[in-house]
Formats: structure tokens, sequence, C-alpha cells
């Protein structure tokens, strides 16, 4: 009777690590992005496949579903955000994941 309490834990313990994991693989993929599309600004194909490159990389295939999208916000801003969904260990558990980055295109401007 103790046995599936445990074993029920242990798989618990272990989707809240891969969701740990692919929540900051995400993140770490998508500022990445980020830095690459505010260094080329327009080239939101660079950015994108970047994202999706590290983030299997960095998480293998733990983020299955990776939906990225580039913006220009207000002004001279980029965004970056990608989202996916996290391999499920517990059948029915679907767990998503979001991650964004914002910062300033790299313009060249006049000087004067």
């Amino acid at each position: 009777m103790l046995f599936p309490a445990v074993l029920l834990t242990i798989i618990a313990a272990l989707q809240v690590a891969l969701y740990g994991l692919s929540a900051h693989a995400l993140q770490l993929a998508v500022s990445e992005g980020g830095a690459r599309a505010r260094a080329q600004p327009g080239d939101t194909a660079a950015a994108v496949s970047t994202v999706q490159g590290d983030v299997s990389l960095l998480a293998g295939g733990m983020v299955q579903n990776i939906d990225v999208r580039v913006s220009g916000g207000q002004g001279d801003n980029l965004t970056v955000a990608a989202s996916g969904y996290v391999v499920s260990l517990i059948p029915g558990i679907h767990l998503r994941i979001e991650a964004s980055s914002t910062g300033p295109a790299q313009l060249f401007r006049a000087s004067g």
C-alpha cells in the first residue's frame, strides 16, 4: 500500500524537475533569440530559428509544440515570446511554459 504512494511522489517530483528545466531552457533560448532579433531588426526568421534551435539543444525533446513570436513594440523595442508544453509523465497533465524577452533594437543613428 505504501509503494504506489512513493511511486506517485517520485513521478510527481520528476515532473516538477522537468517543468523547471524546460522553463529555464525556454527562457535562455528566448533571451538569445531576443538578442539576435535586436541585433538584426527585421530578420525575424533568424530569431525564431535561434529560439527553436537553442530549446532543442538545451532541453532535447522535453519541450513540445514550441510557438515563437517576434513583434515590434512601442518605439524601437522588439519582443520575442515563446511558449510550449512540457513532456508529461502523468497522463492528462499538460503543463504550459512561456517566456519573453523585450529590449531596444540596435539601430544606427546619425550623430548631431
